[in-house]
């Protein structure tokens, strides 16, 4: 079982979807990836085996490297953003015990409180697909109907004293269910939720030295900080 949940959302403007997609397949064929041209099509470039230098990428260490920055580059080059949210489970047991959240829901969850934030703020409205897993499909259906017919009642504290208030999810339109050999835009999402999982388990996160491509290309809070909003850890 894996240390951490991490889920990944990638923000991107619907209008320049098709000549993104474009430039992803030309990116790969350009590094002379087999089957770049059916990119979103039936194939796709697997972050892990990108992270892990498996197959093609053993032999292309340089491409490996121009691919892992390319793909994290995309949101901002699109005026686009992304959303990652990293639940670290043994933390989560050891805090909340038997209150504990099932880590897979409560990651998505936080990452479509995310979404539905940053849609607001640009007053616009999304599409929301993700990345069909037999295992959780069910599940996140559930929670995703759920959100969008009740929203959620958000409580906390702050330096004015406690808050609550309703989220309603009314910036995201439908949700549906995707996969990501066939949309290029999964792919591009699983590249930061790779990354950032890398990064959570590395010893030597001073080696990662992506990070700060991750951290320019994730959402800001109305403060400027990425850290709780474009890049949720949790707890």
């Amino acid at each position: 079982q894996q240390p951490y949940h991490v889920v990944s959302a990638v923000l991107l403007p619907a209008d320049d979807y098709r000549s993104l997609c474009n430039d992803v397949r030309a990116k790969f064929r350009d590094l002379g990836y087999e089957d770049a041209i059916d990119l979103g099509r039936g194939t796709e470039v697997k972050a892990d085996a990108v992270s892990d230098g498996r197959g093609w990428w053993r032999e292309h260490p340089n491409e490996r490297n121009t691919a892992r920055a390319f793909m994290l580059g995309t949101p901002t080059r699109a005026s686009g953003t992304a959303i990652v949210v990293a639940i670290d489970k043994a933390k989560m047991l050891d805090k909340y015990g038997d209150r504990a959240r099932d880590p897979s829901l409560y990651a998505l969850q936080l990452a479509l409180e995310r979404v539905q934030g940053e849609c607001a703020q640009r007053q616009q409205e999304c599409v929301c697909i993700y990345d069909q897993q037999k295992v959780t499909d069910d599940r996140l259906h559930r929670l995703s109907a759920s959100l969008r017919a009740t929203g959620r009642r958000i409580r906390g504290d702050s330096a004015a004293g406690p808050y609550s208030f309703k989220l309603e999810f009314d910036h995201i339109v439908e949700f549906a269910l995707g996969k990501s050999h066939n949309s290029v835009g999964l792919q591009v999402a699983d590249f930061f939720a790779r990354f950032v999982y890398c990064y959570c388990k590395s010893t030597d996160r001073a080696a990662c030295t992506w990070w700060d491509l991750i951290e320019a290309n994730v959402a800001q809070d109305s403060g400027g900080k990425t850290r709780g909003w474009g890049l949720k850890f949790f707890p």
